[in-house]
């Protein structure tokens, strides 16, 4: 709750790092390139490719926006790694947790560690680690961009795409929950919507909809929405006025005061969700992420392509064009894609996030040990080569003016 996220959203965290860690030796085996084996399954006289790690020490600069970011550096430990943390200011408790529970579970000590400190020695972390894994906005994925010793996690810019063929009246739940779902704070969160038939129809439910949430402590069992301190608040409240205050799709019985935040009366504030219609996804509002159910609006049209729509990390679409969905799918620009009412946070253990960090952090080698094979072609080739010698000399001796 220190981070401002309501305490549900801790409690299911905890029970997805639970379902996880029983699924690591599964999602493990899924993810190593079929053909290769892991080391300690080498044998003596094999010829096979190997999964390896790449190094031994991953260096970590957590986030702090959603509890659930820690669950990557957990597969890593699975796969043999010692892993270095430098947590967030705004959530160092959750990697402590973890660390503890791992020691007290039975993992060595010198397997995880700790490390709290400034943004100078955090880049000094990363620096020293064999690998690194660092979140951020924009100007972190850019500076690693060229990096393949760090993997840099950006926002996620999710989205909801449907096309005319799909009414969005009977989906708009699914909408509201890919929108504000754990408050709104996750990179799978949707924060643009793309939509063939009436956007601006379907920027006002929506709005009309989040706008029913209920405006709580982050202590409350019923909270849904992020809380912050009040200042921050209100400095964020100025920012969205002066950018989005023209665009907003409010519902119709929320006042300007209250379109942003509702003050606790303790010095904190909850964030309200923003929804902003918009006449084009060219718009530079279009794909922007913040701290809270953010989500802009605006229409699709059949030429707009998927390769369009920017880097994407989730997108569900709502359509029944087939050949539309495999062309999605076959986006580079597109991490994952959910058909149907399959909101963009929804995850399993074993499938891939922004790809799978054993993509990152391991690689394949060819082991080669001599075979009995090897060595009779070695042997076969050298007769060769020796009776080829000898009836050129044998050649030359019948005629030796040559």
């Amino acid at each position: 709750m220190v981070s401002g996220l309501p305490v549900s959203v801790a409690r299911r965290t905890l029970d997805r790092v639970a379902r996880t860690g029983r699924a690591a030796v599964g999602t493990l085996a899924a993810q190593r390139p079929t053909g290769a084996v892991p080391l300690d399954a080498l044998s003596a006289g094999a010829t096979t490719a190997v999964w390896v790690r790449k190094g031994d020490v991953l260096g970590v600069l957590a986030p702090g926006n959603h509890p659930a970011t820690h669950l990557e550096w957990l597969g890593a430990l699975a796969l043999g790694y010692r892993v270095a943390v430098r947590p967030s200011q705004r959530d160092p408790f959750t990697p402590r947790r973890l660390v503890r529970a791992l020691r007290e579970a039975g993992l060595a000590p010198a397997y995880t560690a700790l490390l709290p400190t400034t943004h100078e020695h955090a880049e000094t972390l990363v620096e020293q680690a064999d690998l690194g894994l660092v979140y951020g906005g924009d100007g972190v994925v850019a500076r690693y961009a060229d990096s393949r010793r760090v993997l840099a996690q950006g926002p996620g810019r999710s989205k909801v795409l449907i096309t005319r063929d799909v009414p969005w009246r009977d989906h708009l739940d699914t909408v509201a929950d890919a929108v504000a779902a754990d408050a709104g704070v996750q990179c799978l969160n949707a924060s643009a919507v793309l939509c063939e038939d009436d956007s601006r129809g379907l920027a006002r439910a929506l709005a009309d909809r989040l706008g029913r949430l209920p405006l709580l402590p982050p202590d409350h069992p019923g909270a849904a929405l992020p809380v912050r301190p009040l200042d921050e608040a209100r400095r964020l409240a100025e920012q969205l006025r002066d950018t989005v205050g023209t665009q907003l799709a409010a519902a119709p019985d929320t006042g300007p005061a209250e379109r942003f935040f509702t003050d606790l009366g303790d010095g904190s504030a909850v964030l309200r969700p923003v929804v902003v219609a918009l006449d084009s996804p060219r718009d530079p509002h279009f794909g922007a992420e913040l701290p809270f159910p953010y989500v802009a609006v605006a229409p699709w049209r059949p030429d707009l392509r998927p390769a369009a729509f920017g880097r994407t990390l989730s997108l569900m679409v709502l359509s029944e064009d087939a050949a539309l969905v495999r062309e999605c799918v076959a986006s580079p620009r597109i991490r994952n894609v959910h058909q149907g009412d399959v909101p963009t946070h929804w995850t399993r253990p074993g499938l891939p996030h922004d790809g799978s960090l054993a993509e990152f952090l391991m690689e394949s080698k060819t082991f080669a040990a001599e075979l009995a094979e090897f060595s009779q072609s070695a042997e076969s080739a050298e007769s060769a080569e020796s009776a080829e010698s000898a009836e050129s000399g044998a050649a030359a001796a019948r005629n030796p003016a040559g």
